[in-house]
């Protein structure tokens, strides 16, 4: 009798290291995703710091570009109007 009781305490210790084993498997495939997970995000950020400073650089030559116009647009404006003052 003795020796069955051995026997089924032997059997639930090796069920629960089985589990436990199961146990350590699965929180390495976490921290494995975690960290893929982790190195995306941080892609991604780096990612985004280049777009933002594109669109920074586009805001800049936006600006200079419509200045720039706006010089020519005033520039036209004066030469049409000496151009129609001479030729009345």
């Amino acid at each position: 009798m003795q020796r069955e009781q051995l026997e089924a305490r032997l059997d639930r210790i090796e069920k629960g290291l089985d589990r436990m084993g199961e146990a350590v498997t699965l929180l390495a495939r976490i921290d494995e995703r975690m960290l893929s997970h982790m190195d995306q995000s941080r892609r991604m950020a780096e990612r985004q710091e280049k777009f933002e400073g594109r669109v920074q650089s586009l805001e800049i030559s936006r600006g200079k570009f419509l200045g720039m116009v706006g010089m020519l647009s005033f520039g036209t404006s004066a030469i049409a109007a000496l151009l129609v003052d001479k030729f009345k």
